[in-house]
């Protein structure tokens, strides 16, 4: 750790990781934010700490959400790359893995030449319990200096872990009802159009309805053209004359 970190007010942990991050209103933040203020907490709390990141784990594979500088995500990256790594490892199989000194570690030698290269020689890996299915989680904290990050230098985050995780599922689950509350607002929206549109051609062809949206749909088949978008021209009177054309009885 430098100097300069090592005065930056920055860095004061003022209060637990968990505790910052268990006072947020949801709705007022995204995951990706929330995933930011993690790592920086994270920074803020272990002093032996150069860069934080936080990578997530699905079976499609793994990506780095956040981190606190270009040095973690390179690294992140270069695990991503290669498909495994400590963090990668951490977060598909919730051990921890710690590397005092990178250089003498034999586990991950694509992870070793990219640490060495960038002047990390210090990682440590620990699983966030998140209790959400098929979804893994890690936070990587690197050091320049070999040595710095050891269990100890940890094991007071470590304690706060499962608080994190369990603040990690909730931004999860909101953020996913709230993408499907939106998909249910498209959906109506969109279904509303196509009433509308069925209802005009309806009256403009004196065809039923239903035979107007047999109609839509006939028509989306030949110009491999959303039904919804046709619709929406429909009503917005855009629909080219040609088209318009094929759909009269």
């Amino acid at each position: 750790m430098s100097p300069s970190q090592a005065a930056d007010p920055r860095r004061d942990p003022a209060g637990g990781v968990a505790d910052q991050l268990l006072g947020l209103l949801l709705r007022e933040h995204t995951p990706d934010d929330v995933h930011q203020l993690l790592t920086r907490a994270v920074l803020a709390a272990v002093p032996a700490a150069d860069a934080v990141s936080l990578t997530t784990a699905t079976p499609a594979g793994a990506t780095s959400s956040a981190w606190t500088g270009l040095l973690a995500h390179e690294l992140d990256e270069a695990q991503r790359v290669a498909g495994t790594g400590p963090v990668v490892t951490a977060a598909r199989t919730a051990q921890t893995q710690l590397l005092p000194d990178v250089r003498t570690d034999e586990r991950w030698p694509q992870f070793r030449a990219a640490a060495v290269r960038q002047g990390a020689l210090g990682c440590a890996a620990l699983p966030v319990p998140v209790p959400v299915e098929g979804l893994g989680v890690a936070l990587a904290l690197y050091s320049c200096d070999a040595g710095a990050l050891g269990e100890q230098t940890v094991a007071a985050l470590t304690t706060e872990l499962p608080a994190v995780g369990v603040v990690l599922a909730n931004v999860h689950e909101y953020a996913r009802a709230r993408d499907e509350v939106d998909q249910l607002r498209e959906a109506v929206a969109h279904r509303a159009v196509i009433e509308q549109a069925k209802g005009m051609l309806a009256a403009r062809t004196g065809v039923t309805p239903e035979e107007a949206f047999s109609q839509l749909r006939v028509l989306s088949s030949h110009t491999n053209t959303k039904v919804r978008t046709l619709a929406q021209q429909v009503v917005a009177r855009t629909l080219p004359d040609e088209l318009f054309a094929s759909l009269q009885p």
